[in-house]
């Protein structure tokens, strides 16, 4: 049945146009408006609230109210809100199937695989993947190159690597770290020009990732001239919420950094900083 044309037909054949819905009527109608409410529902939930219709259907009933009218105003407001949805599906679909739109899917499937985090909401998707892959990085890759040379002058030549890098993945708590807390208050400050957003992204990226490259230059460097031990294994305590350092758990001391070098190596190719291994000068 469609209601619509079924409401029309009622107020135009009626002998009396201002004539009530008989009891029929209303519960046809009234039915129609929740399996509409229904059906968007699944497809919009927060567009299409059922349980607001039945507050409201409640309260006229209450005040018995005028329930012609009342049903017609109800059945104007779903009619704009379906085709206010229709439209935004459409214009979604466009951008979905639009070639930026794919050229970013592109991009995004490099990095992810990486933890995202969400921190604000006019950060670029690309500087969330970013911010959860150095956040791991320390949490794990950094944690166990302190577990290999801790107490050696070789922890000396890594240490303004790893400063840098902690600045952006090192948490305090439930606190972002500092170089995101620093970009979430410029993003703010700015007023969330994307033009700006997209620069300080970059600029995030780009700085972390040359120290990324000096880590793992350095570390490749200490492989190379054999100043790591096969024979030493790494060893922690176990931790239930630190799974993720399982990977490293028993391997050598020069398995495990050259294990770190390819992580270090994944993150600056999976964000396109491929170029920085090209460059003589960081």
């Amino acid at each position: 049945m469609n209601w619509k044309k079924f409401v029309n037909k009622s107020t135009t054949e009626s002998s009396n146009p201002k004539q009530e819905f008989s009891r029929d009527e209303i519960d046809k109608i009234v039915t129609k408006i929740r399996e509409e409410y229904t059906q968007y529902s699944l497809l919009h939930p927060s567009g299409f609230k059922i349980l607001e219709f039945e507050i409201r259907y409640t309260q006229i009933l209450k005040e018995k109210g005028d329930l012609k009218k009342f049903l017609l105003n109800e059945i104007e407001f779903l009619e704009k809100m379906k085709l206010l949805y229709e439209t935004q599906r459409k214009k979604a679909e466009i951008i979905k199937n639009s070639p930026i739109n794919r050229i970013l899917d592109e991009q995004e499937s490099f990095y992810s695989h990486f933890p995202k985090i969400e921190f604000h909401p006019y950060a670029r998707r690309e500087i969330k993947f970013f911010y959860g892959a150095i956040k791991q990085f320390v949490e794990r890759e950094i944690y166990i190159l302190e577990i290999i040379f801790k107490g050696t002058p070789e922890m000396k030549d890594l240490k303004d690597s790893i400063t840098m890098i902690e600045k952006v993945g090192k948490v305090f708590r439930s606190s972002p770290s500092l170089r995101i807390s620093e970009h979430m208050h410029n993003i703010s400050a700015r007023n969330g020009d994307p033009d700006f957003i997209e620069k300080d992204s970059q600029l995030i990226i780009k700085d972390t990732c040359i120290s990324l490259k000096s880590l793992e230059e350095a570390v490749g460097q200490m492989v190379a001239q054999g100043r790591l031990s096969s024979a030493m294994v790494v060893t922690f305590a176990h931790d239930p919420s630190r799974e993720f350092l399982e990977i490293y758990r028993g391997l050598s001391f020069l398995d495990a950094s050259a294990k770190i070098c390819v992580s270090s190596k994944e993150i600056i190719s999976a964000f396109k900083m491929d170029w920085l291994y090209s460059s003589k000068k960081s």
